[in-house]
């Protein structure tokens, strides 16, 4: 499974995709309040307590994807991946090999909300 998050300045997206077919399905999804002083551990016990809610055991979970506008966050998310789901997630930002073409040539002055886009 594949848990990919988009933290934007107020709220932080997060989807749950099925990889095991030809094209991936979205298992769950849960909108929360992006909290830059939340912690690790607050963040992985909300995580698992969303988890749990659906059914769904994190272990199953094999990439993690972030998009984020909101660079004090990234860290905190960072070591909540590695510490709760013992994956090192990757990043969209300049520069990244994610597979996939990318159709502009990103500038650095447009920001990070475009990064995804492109």
């Amino acid at each position: 499974m594949l848990l990919a998050l988009d933290v934007g300045n107020t709220n932080t997206k997060l989807g749950l995709y099925r990889l095991d077919g030809q094209e991936p399905r979205l298992a769950a999804h849960w909108r929360l309040t992006t909290q830059r002083a939340q912690t690790v551990d607050e963040y992985g016990a909300l995580f698992l307590n969303l988890f749990q809610l659906k059914g769904i055991d994190p272990s199953r979970v094999k990439h993690i994807i972030i998009s984020s506008v909101v660079p004090p966050i990234e860290s905190t998310l960072r070591y909540t991946c590695k510490t709760y789901f013992h994956l090192e997630p990757m990043f969209v930002e300049p520069g990244i090999i994610a597979g996939m073409p990318c159709s502009l040539t990103i500038q650095p002055s447009w920001g990070r909300t475009v990064w995804p886009i492109a």
